[in-house]
């Protein structure tokens, strides 16, 4: 197996004889108004991960339990693995984005897509050929489980995508320029 830049750095803190806790977000709910804001606005996503949920997470939600491990320590030698309420596939939070008054967007979950998508920005092949090796790897992991950390670190409920989607159309997030 191998070990990404970030699992190394994980396991370098762990290995300090440092405190630490470790804080690992899901998907960012914020991803669709960065990232993908683009393939959103212009009505077509291509993100190679076929059907498999996501723990879509808000980025509040994240700001919210980062301040409070680091301001207490009940938490620390703890992996805090943080997903929103529910576990939604890509093609369910863009209904939900719908739904709040948003763009319809079409979804496709195919590598072929995706390499299309960014061989048109101009990303090279070889980049292309590594990102979709690791959407494959993260499909190959089913279904994402909501955890329930957000709830149990903060004591209220996690934002659902669906607000968020809320919140980001009211904020006129996908409004064409």
């Amino acid at each position: 197996m191998n070990v990404t830049p970030l699992q190394e750095a994980e396991r370098q803190v762990r290995e300090s004889r440092c405190d630490w806790t470790i804080v690992r977000p899901d998907w960012f709910d914020q991803n669709f108004e960065t990232f993908f804001r683009d393939s959103v606005v212009d009505g077509r996503l291509c993100v190679p991960i076929g059907s498999t949920r996501q723990g879509f997470v808000d980025a509040g939600d994240i700001a919210a339990v980062a301040a409070r491990v680091l301001t207490r320590e009940d938490h620390v030698g703890r992996i805090l693995p943080l997903t929103g309420p529910e576990a939604l596939s890509f093609p369910e939070a863009l209904d939900r984005i719908r739904d709040a008054g948003g763009p319809a967007v079409h979804f496709d979950g195919t590598p072929d897509a995706y390499r299309e998508s960014l061989g048109a920005e101009g990303v090279p092949e070889e980049v292309i050929d590594t990102m979709i090796e690791n959407f494959a790897s993260l499909a190959a992991q089913g279904d994402t489980e909501p955890t329930g950390v957000v709830e149990e670190i903060l004591g209220r409920p996690g934002k659902d995508f669906a607000a968020y989607a809320r919140e980001a159309v009211a904020a006129g997030v996908w409004k064409r320029p």
